[in-house]
C-alpha cells in the first residue's frame, strides 16, 4: 500500500467514524437543548398577577403559599382544584406580634462609682 493509500484509507476511516459519531450522538443533543429551553422558564417569577400567562417551571407566590405551574400555558389563578398548579409550600400559622414577646423595658440605673 502507497503512503497516498494509506492517507486515502486514513481520510476515509475518520469520515466514517466522525458521522457515526454525530449519528449516535445526535438523540443526546437534542434531548440536551429541549432540556436547556425547558429551564429557560424554570424558577420563581413572583406574587401571582391575575392575566399573567405561566409556564411550566414558574414559581408563583399567592397567600403567602408558593405554586409550582405543571401545565405547559396558563392563566389560571393557583388552587388546590386547578389541575395546573401544584402547592410547592403551604402558608405557615401567621406568628406572633412582636410586642408578644418583648422584655419589660429595662429602667436605667444609676452609675456606679468606685468609691
Amino acid at each position: 500500500m502507497t503512503p497516498d493509500d494509506q492517507k486515502n484509507l486514513l481520510t476515509s476511516i475518520s469520515i466514517f467514524v466522525r458521522e457515526e459519531i454525530a449519528k449516535a450522538t445526535a438523540p443526546l443533543v437534542e434531548r440536551i437543548t429541549d432540556l436547556q429551553r425547558s429551564l429557560e422558564d424554570f424558577g420563581f417569577v413572583g406574587q401571582y398577577a391575575e392575566g399573567t400567562v405561566y409556564r411550566r417551571g414558574n414559581f408563583v407566590s399567592l397567600g403567602g403559599s408558593m405554586w409550582s405551574c405543571c401545565a405547559d400555558a396558563t392563566t389560571a389563578r393557583p388552587t388546590t382544584e386547578c389541575r395546573d398548579w401544584i402547592l410547592a409550600v403551604k402558608r405557615g400559622r401567621d406568628g406572633k406580634s412582636a410586642n408578644g414577646y418583648a422584655v419589660e423595658p429595662r429602667r436605667p440605673t444609676l452609675a456606679r462609682t468606685g468609691t
